[in-house]
């Protein structure tokens, strides 16, 4: 945000630089969207494209992530406190989320309508019902089945979600929802299908995502949007990996660091041995062989 506001976008902008850093839209993106109050304009700024109201729409999600990492906070040791009891009601909640979203009942739509920083409640219902069923698989230990129930897991979430192409599309969230993030987290986690030569520059997805759409409207706008869909997507990809690598370097690996480290992590404790604690006991010694022969 900080990069995109104050560096890139003077130089994208079609007004001279003071008049851009003099505009309140300028400073209101940049301290805005740090606070996930979403803004997606700045001045001057990519009004060309197809697309010209947003500058970075990947920003939108950043509210409603960080919601979720808060709640976090509060399930995890619910779930630790009173698992039989927390757990069912994630699932209930999972559901009734779903169901908010696919009906839209009157009787909760004033709850659905609340603002959540820049997002209404009911359209990160659904984002929120997956982040919630990827709690309940750790929570579970789902990852750690055995192959073979992997293996069915997936069969199932694969004829799940072939079943729900048949289904009204009205419900067709509600059906396919579960089994298409249980099939995403067993396909993820699978070493099966581990890209180790992308992996090594570290776990760059999330930078990927953040940068994606900005890279692509650059792209566009300095061909004039001379440029197919399968070209942008093969050209902005690379792209927005290496940023992504960059971001995961230089900013997201860094923080992590200072996190504590769990006690797992900790170098174990030198423990003074006492070496007469381990030596056996000393045996009688052994007659002389004289004594022997007149035993």
């Amino acid at each position: 945000m900080v990069f995109v506001g104050l560096v890139a976008g003077p130089m994208l902008s079609t007004l001279p630089a003071g008049d851009y850093y003099a505009s309140a839209k300028t400073w209101s993106y940049v301290g805005l969207n740090m606070v996930l109050f979403t803004v997606h304009k700045l001045p001057g700024v990519f009004t060309i494209l197809p697309y010209s109201h947003s500058v970075n729409s990947s920003l939108w999600t950043l509210p409603i992530e960080v919601t979720m990492y808060a709640s976090t906070l509060v399930l995890v040791p619910a779930v630790l406190w009173r698992p039989r009891l927390v757990m069912p009601a994630m699932v209930v909640a999972v559901f009734a989320a779903l169901f908010v979203v696919v009906r839209h009942p009157w009787a909760l739509r004033p709850i659905s309508e609340m603002q959540l920083y820049s997002f209404r409640l009911y359209g990160g219902l659904s984002y929120m019902s997956c982040y919630l069923i990827g709690m309940l698989f750790a929570f579970t230990g789902a990852d750690r089945m055995t192959q073979h129930a992997k293996a069915m897991a997936v069969k199932l979430c694969v004829v799940a979600l072939l079943c729900s192409q048949f289904i009204s599309s009205r419900y067709n969230l509600l059906i396919s929802t579960v089994p298409f993030c249980v099939l995403t987290l067993l396909v993820g986690l699978s070493s099966r299908f581990s890209l180790k030569l992308l992996s090594r520059l570290g776990d760059v997805s999330y930078g990927t995502y953040l940068w994606g759409f900005f890279v692509q409207q650059l792209i566009v706008w300095s061909l004039n949007g001379a440029i197919t869909p399968i070209v942008l997507a093969a050209v902005s990809l690379p792209v927005s990996w290496l940023l992504g690598a960059l971001s995961w370097h230089l900013v997201e690996q860094p923080a992590l660091r200072l996190k504590p480290r769990s006690a797992s992590a900790l170098p174990p404790q030198q423990v003074p041995i006492d070496r007469r604690a381990t030596m056996r006991p000393s045996e009688p010694p052994m007659p002389p062989p004289s004594r022997l022969a007149q035993q």
